[in-house]
């Protein structure tokens, strides 16, 4: 998965854009992900600050944690809809 592949997933799940940026920026509460270096880096954008910012050396693996990180904030605020049609 790559950060094209998530933004996608995302939209097509009708994730508001409100909860995510994909391009490193903060946004109050939103889960970023970020390239940095070599890596890559997914934390929750907290006045400012990075929020249990985890490390990672792959962007298939820190956009598969942001997926699920954000997953998780929808399931937590019953705006999480998994039925199947």
């Amino acid at each position: 998965m790559t950060v094209d592949d998530l933004s996608r997933l995302l939209y097509d799940l009708n994730v508001p854009p409100r909860l995510y940026r994909l391009d490193g920026s903060h946004f109050e509460l939103a889960h970023v992900i970020a390239r940095e270096g070599d890596g890559w880096v997914v934390f929750l954008s907290e006045r400012g600050d990075r929020s249990g910012a985890i490390e990672f050396a792959h962007e298939y693996d820190a956009c598969v944690y942001l997926f699920g990180r954000i997953a998780l904030a929808l399931a937590g605020r019953n705006m999480l809809d998994v039925r199947q049609q």
